[in-house]
């Protein structure tokens, strides 16, 4: 696998600080995730972490599947599974959670997709916990929706694992679970300023939509 090659002959579906994600046609189903080695501090974090999570046998039920990882002229490279949803004209990535928010047209989907996030929210807070799955960062735009014909499905897709010098949230779950509680109070706090403020851009005072 010559990941030059595969730059070339790619389309780019992202760009972060450090690294840049693409998909290509003879690899359906995967992105690749590349980072230049020097700048690569989080994606070198990323596959320790889901090589604990695989040895672990933890199911990546919200999580991209993880297919490996290699080292090639000065990058390395992630190969996850290709978040899209089936049928229609499905966008790769999906629709972030910041973006379903913001985009609803009026009031009323307003409150309905909030309501969703919000159960998807305690979905995945149910997952971290049992799993013990830690979060570096929780945003609304590492979290994505896609749509599986008339059923819709999420995937956390950056933002994972430990930072911790000595990774004690890791070793014992009772300190993982305080830290995954923080995190997903912090995610609820995220989602209902998103919901404010697009009410607000709506016109809609906030008993309205409450």
């Amino acid at each position: 696998m010559n990941i030059s090659k595969i730059i070339q002959e790619s389309v780019r579906v992202g760009k972060g600080v450090e690294r840049s994600c693409y998909v290509h046609k003879d690899y359906p189903g995967k992105v690749f995730k590349v980072s230049e080695e020097a700048e690569s501090r989080q994606s070198q974090r990323e596959i320790a972490y889901f090589k604990s999570l695989k040895r672990k046998k933890v199911p990546f039920t919200y999580l991209p599947d993880f297919y490996g990882s290699f080292r090639q002229d000065g990058k390395v490279v992630i190969i996850q599974q290709k978040i899209a949803g089936k049928g229609g004209n499905q966008k790769i990535g999906g629709m972030t959670f910041a973006k379903y928010i913001r985009d609803a047209p009026d009031a009323e989907l307003l409150k309905q997709r909030y309501s969703e996030l919000q159960n998807y929210i305690d979905e995945l807070e149910s997952y971290l916990t049992r799993f013990n799955i830690l979060l570096t960062d929780v945003n609304p735009y590492n979290l994505v929706l896609i749509s599986e014909g008339d059923k819709k499905k999420f995937y956390i897709v950056d933002g994972l694992g430990c930072t911790e010098f000595i990774p004690l949230s890791d070793f014992f779950p009772f300190l993982g679970r305080r830290k995954i509680k923080r995190y997903m109070a912090r995610l609820r706090k995220k989602v209902e300023i998103y919901f404010l403020e697009t009410a607000a851009s709506l016109g809609v005072r906030k008993e309205k939509v409450s």
